[in-house]
């Protein structure tokens, strides 16, 4: 088996927000070929997207963590 990409759907009850701080802040590139909230973060690919059954905090926010290493932090 050849796996070609990876790509990771976060959910929020506030994607927007999810959006703006990784397009804006954190600078990801969009990729619209994976919709229209997805993001090229080194070789994976980040999407966020509103469910139903996200609402409110993590209740094991520790549970999930998602490290991104950048050489031009500022």
């Amino acid at each position: 088996m050849n796996i070609t990409e990876f790509f990771l759907n976060i959910t929020s009850d506030n994607p927007e927000a999810l959006v703006s701080f990784y397009r804006d802040i954190v600078g990801l590139p969009q990729r619209t070929d994976m919709g229209p909230s997805s993001y090229a973060a080194g070789g994976a690919i980040l999407g966020f997207d509103e469910h139903k059954d996200t609402r409110g905090r993590a209740v094991q926010p520790q549970r999930y963590l998602l490290d991104l290493t950048v050489g031009d932090a500022k």
